[in-house]
């Protein structure tokens, strides 16, 4: 599984001749992390919530509201961490972690991937919206938002070398993308290559992400 992803970024170098080798390290990183997690959470006792570190406390939160409100949870989930607000949930392991839980099929699976992607994008598209019409310090005005200087410095970097190659790359990137919907919506990027960029590299970063994870856990005898 690992060697097709990098299969897969050395074919997206070559298209759009760009370095992607620290994208799937990070991505690799993070979804490791997120396979240790839900490891945990399936092998724990329900007494141990009280007992976790924050980030899994977050997850076992957001499992429960997944659990219990299904597809409208993870669209609403995923649209507050693209809009930045809900940066503390960490949403690319609940959703693999969810489709885990659920023993989902293919089908639901396939859904639960373009719900996530499009509530993910619909929430760096209020980002893009608001930065165009109101500026950076509206955004810091969201709730739970701080956009530090050297955030965006390296958004607008990214912006200004890759334009909307830009977009696609950091949105394959943990903690990255929604960023750059700054320096996108203040120059008045086109909004239909923005969404396009946007929505095509969360997909197939979910997919990644949901296809690493369920190898990793079949191999581990989980399943």
């Amino acid at each position: 599984m690992y060697s097709l992803v990098r299969e897969l970024a050395h074919k997206l170098e070559w298209i759009f001749q760009i370095d992607l080798s620290w994208c799937y390290r990070a991505l690799y990183r993070h979804t490791e992390r997120s396979i240790h997690v839900i490891v945990r959470a399936k092998t724990s006792s329900p007494n141990a919530l009280y007992a976790m570190p924050v980030l899994e406390q977050l997850i076992e939160s957001g499992f429960t509201l997944l659990l219990i409100f299904d597809e409208p949870a993870l669209f609403l989930l995923f649209v507050l961490k693209g809009a930045i607000i809900g940066k503390i949930f960490p949403t690319s392991l609940l959703l693999p972690g969810y489709l885990i839980a659920i023993s989902a099929s293919s089908r639901l699976i396939a859904i639960s991937i373009l719900v996530a992607s499009f509530g993910y994008v619909t929430g760096q598209l209020i980002i893009y919206h608001i930065s165009n019409s109101r500026g950076i310090d509206a955004i810091n005005a969201l709730p739970n938002v701080s956009v530090s200087d050297e955030q965006i410095m390296k958004a607008e970097y990214y912006f200004q070398q890759y334009s909307g190659i830009g977009i696609f790359v950091t949105n394959l990137a943990p903690f990255v993308g929604s960023f750059i919907m700054i320096p996108a919506g203040m120059t008045s990027y086109p909004i239909t290559r923005t969404t396009f960029y946007a929505l095509t590299s969360t997909v197939l970063n979910y997919i990644i992400i949901v296809l690493i994870s369920f190898e990793s856990i079949e191999l581990l005898g989980i399943l």
